[in-house]
């Protein structure tokens, strides 16, 4: 009769969530020495520049990202068009990696959160609808600092009856 063979139980292979992809990637970027935060007034620094602008019941946000610059995005509350005028970036969303060259348009969704890399560098705008003109308070309006932030405004918002 032969001895009985133990194996160890096969190690459970987890995929992270994008939330948890992004949160990493975040993490990473705080710890770098020199990094910077975008603040409540959208500026990110480290030569990244921001033009702001406005037409009728619209707020235009002019993003300059230079090459090399990575970073993460609040999370978006609301759907809104954007435009990759000139660069190449790549783009982390939905567990899904895209590189994208300029000229692109495209459809942020609610709840989105992006981390981003140029390759060159790149201009990027936004297109809000919002009759306000104070930066900070447009800023609070459209996106939220963190997931939970953002489930909270969802929740509150669904609870009082609105509609996203």
């Amino acid at each position: 009769m032969s001895a009985p063979i133990l194996t160890a139980e096969q190690p459970k292979v987890v995929q992270p969530s994008h939330n948890d992809v992004i949160d990493m990637i975040n993490n990473l970027i705080l710890q770098a020495e020199g990094h910077s935060e975008c603040n409540a007034k959208a500026e990110l620094g480290l030569g990244c520049k921001y033009e702001h602008s406005f037409a009728d019941g619209l707020y235009i946000r002019k993003m300059f990202l230079p090459k090399d610059t990575v970073f993460v995005t609040k999370v978006h509350k609301t759907k809104h068009p954007y435009f990759i005028m000139v660069g190449d970036v790549t783009v982390y969303n939905d567990n899904q990696i895209t590189h994208i060259k300029a000229p692109y348009s495209g459809i942020t969704e609610r709840g989105t959160r992006r981390a981003l890399r140029t390759h060159e560098d790149t201009i990027w705008i936004t297109i809000h609808v919002t009759e306000k003109t104070d930066i900070e308070e447009i800023v609070n309006d459209i996106s939220s600092h963190t997931v939970k932030e953002y489930e909270l405004w969802q929740k509150q918002i669904t609870d009082s009856g609105g509609i996203l």
